[in-house]
């Protein structure tokens, strides 16, 4: 078998009717371990189910949250959300219906970029519309704890010629905590962009990867997503964001009051992960990252 066609892992075992013969396509691994996986028979077979390995036991909270949003949405909204197939007593494994669709990274890269940027400005706005009560109100200090790897002032130590800089960033994200209430809490998936992102004919997106979730500002979706493709993107980036903040406003969502700071907080959570991660040219980018942050927090 290649690298991303293993056997079934052991950990489907707690799951019944599953089966434990043929291949599992790797889709995410955990600590060099696979912890997503797409059950099929050969590498060249679409995948029907998709399962997910929970080491702390929340699979059950996140299928939870899966049902009620598909619920909530209903067979023609432009967001869909996997159905929930099984899970683990323990809470240790979810099983769900697998993603229909394109991956919409490759589309935001291709000539359907326009489609792609309307669906997921569209499927965004739906999400924030929604009124399912699953999860917690989360707010700027929790998006610290929960979001940035390694946390920010252990890079503040780390790099000590910028310490001084990442400090004054996490003590303005923090202030906004104290000095602004949340106007409207939504639902939120705290993680969004194009890998978690699939897109059904054009005009339905399926999103993925609820471990998240919770409620809060809709400005750190936007944010995150916006981040992304102007990092990720080598061409069109800023024309690519600005797309989507249009499908996203035109579908009815407006956070041009609260989006900066959720930019600054995004692209500190890049500085932390250059730093994790330790490519080439990490350094140059953290740089970039910081001084991106600092600007957003002017505005």
């Amino acid at each position: 078998m290649s690298p991303d066609v293993v056997p079934p892992p052991a950990w489907l075992a707690g799951v019944g009717a599953l089966p434990l013969t043929g291949a599992a396509r790797v889709l995410g691994r955990l600590n060099g371990e696979p912890h997503v996986v797409a059950l099929c028979v050969s590498r060249d077979e679409e995948p029907g189910e998709v399962a997910k390995h929970y080491p702390r036991g929340n699979a059950l909270h996140v299928a939870g949250i899966m049902r009620a949003l598909g619920h909530a949405l209903g067979p023609k909204a432009p967001l869909a959300v996997p159905a929930v197939l099984a899970c683990e007593s323990q809470g240790l494994v979810l099983v769900q219906t697998a993603a229909r669709g394109r991956p919409l990274l490759p589309l935001l890269q291709s000539d359907d970029r326009s489609a792609a940027l309307r669906a997921a400005g569209r499927a965004l706005a739906c999400l924030h519309q929604q009124r399912v009560f699953a999860g917690r109100l989360v707010t700027m200090s929790d998006h610290l704890r929960d979001l940035i790897h390694p946390h920010p002032e252990m890079v503040a130590d780390a790099l000590t010629d910028i310490g001084g800089r990442v400090r004054a960033l996490m003590a303005a994200l923090l202030g906004r905590d104290r000095t602004t209430v949340v106007e409207r809490a939504v639902p939120i998936h705290r993680d969004v962009h194009a890998r978690q992102m699939f897109l059904e004919d054009d005009q339905r997106v399926w999103m993925v990867d609820w471990d998240l979730f919770a409620y809060g500002d809709p400005a750190l979706d936007v944010a995150n997503f916006s981040v992304y493709l102007r990092t990720h993107l080598t061409n069109h980036a800023e024309d690519a964001a600005l797309r989507f903040l249009s499908a996203y406003a035109e579908a009815g969502g407006d956070v041009s009051k609260c989006v900066a700071p959720h930019m600054a907080l995004t692209y500190l959570r890049l500085v932390c992960k250059a730093h994790r991660l330790r490519g080439d040219g990490w350094r140059d980018r953290v740089d970039n990252y910081l001084a991106r942050a600092e600007a957003h927090l002017t505005e």
